[in-house]
């Protein structure tokens, strides 16, 4: 069976990041910290690292995972938690000691690789091409804050940008071959989903809507209706079976 696709958002910034698989050491040697990867970088690289090793199995866990960030705060938080992540394991004393980021040219340190673009991390810190370096270097040492660390898997960022993404993701609510997670990411509410509450048809499209399309179980819609879950799941699945009978879905909603 296929993966599931990953949803893309036009123009959107995302933090992308991999882990080792049960959290194992993924670079041994400098050989291996110069192998930059991700996507069919990933496959390449663990078949790369396992034949250098001589090891069999998983090298990373699961997929790469992405997700969409603000600019600005969000990005400068971001770029600061990355740089302090090896100070923070204990491999480096200072974010500048560290030789397998890009701290020390984005500090202004050394001249960039040709492959990494610090354009727009340094306007996230001041519009002076000549002050962002000092900038970015106050930031860093300035310590990691509540927030650096995103906890949401799929956005982070203002109400803005949720609603941006949002609106992006509408069309493909109902796409199944989409991973389910960034299907149902900035979904509405079950009070923007569920108004009929004094209708019972209509309620029970609504519930088979906020259930289908947004990703709500049975038991959220039944708090927020009201009703047991047995109930909810029975009412869905009575509006499923009679749009499969008559090979029409339910009106979608306007959000």
């Amino acid at each position: 069976m296929a993966r599931p696709l990953r949803a893309h958002i036009p123009d959107a910034l995302y933090h992308v990041m991999s882990r080792g698989n049960a959290r194992q050491q993924i670079f041994i040697d400098t050989s291996d910290y110069k192998c930059r990867m991700m996507q069919q970088l990933n496959s390449s690289y663990s078949q790369r690292f396992n034949h250098r090793h001589r090891q069999v199995g998983h090298v990373l866990q699961g997929r790469f995972k992405a997700p969409i960030i603000d600019g600005d705060d969000y990005l400068r938080r971001v770029v600061r938690y990355i740089v302090l992540n090896p100070v923070r394991a204990g491999l480096a004393t200072h974010p500048g000691d560290w030789l397998w980021s890009s701290y020390r040219a984005t500090a202004g340190l050394e001249t960039p690789a040709p492959f990494l673009a610090l354009d727009a991390v340094w306007s996230a810190f001041d519009q002076d091409a000549a002050l962002a370096p000092s900038v970015f270097a106050a930031f860093v040492a300035a310590g990691t804050a509540p927030g650096d660390c995103l906890t949401d898997p799929i956005v982070s960022g203002s109400p803005a940008l949720r609603a941006r993404v949002a609106a992006a993701l509408e069309p493909h609510r109902d796409a199944r071959d989409i991973v389910c997670a960034e299907r149902f990411a900035c979904r509405p509410p079950l009070a923007q989903v569920i108004g009929n509450m004094a209708d019972p048809a209509a309620l029970d499209r609504e519930m088979w809507m906020a259930f289908e399309r947004y990703g709500y179980s049975a038991g959220e819609i039944g708090k927020f209706v009201g009703r047991p879950a047995a109930t909810v799941w029975k009412r869905i699945r009575r509006v499923a079976e009679r749009c499969a009978a008559e090979w029409t879905a339910p009106a979608k909603i306007e959000i």
